[in-house]
């Protein structure tokens, strides 16, 4: 494993983890742990584990998308006090997942000689393995999940400061 690729992977992941924390929407935080999971798997990929490679692309992705929708459907109204659902963001995010399983069903169905299990031969072993293919998959489901959502939503509504509030 390249050192260099190692450190970057890693670095990647720590930057990730530090915007898990820091965001302040819905979209960055799920964009952020998305990214947090890629790195890590990156280097258990890079390291030759790559069934560790898949299981942290399975959970951290599947987790990025829980957290986005479950904080999208509960997002606060500016309009007023209370919580509204989003139904915009939960048709995008029920679209894009469906459609991430269904990639990664197919390219299950076809992983021993696939495209997409061909590119990812050389990072999951000689003969190529069908569940870091599938993994990858899920985690590209993710990545799209969180993209046609944090399009989809709302822009904020709130006021815009008006300069005769002294007059």
């Amino acid at each position: 494993m390249s050192a260099w690729a190692s450190y970057v992977l890693g670095a990647a992941a720590l930057l990730g983890a530090l915007g898990v924390v820091g965001a302040r929407d819905a979209a960055r935080g799920a964009a952020a742990l998305w990214i947090m999971a890629a790195s890590l798997s990156g280097v258990f990929a890079l390291s030759g584990a790559a069934l560790t490679a898949a299981v942290y692309l399975f959970a951290y992705s599947g987790a990025s998308v829980l957290l986005l929708l479950a904080a999208l459907a509960l997002e606060r109204s500016p309009a007023g006090p209370g919580w509204r659902g989003n139904p915009r963001a939960w048709f995008a995010g029920a679209v894009a997942s469906f459609a991430g399983l269904g990639l990664a069903a197919v390219v299950f169905r076809n992983a021993s000689d696939g495209p997409i299990n061909s590119l990812l031969a050389p990072a999951a072993g000689a003969q190529g393995n069908p569940l870091f293919a599938l993994a990858a998959c899920s985690c590209l489901a993710a990545a799209a999940c969180i993209a046609v959502v944090a399009i989809s939503a709302p822009p904020d509504s709130s006021p815009a400061p008006s300069g005769s509030e002294n007059s």
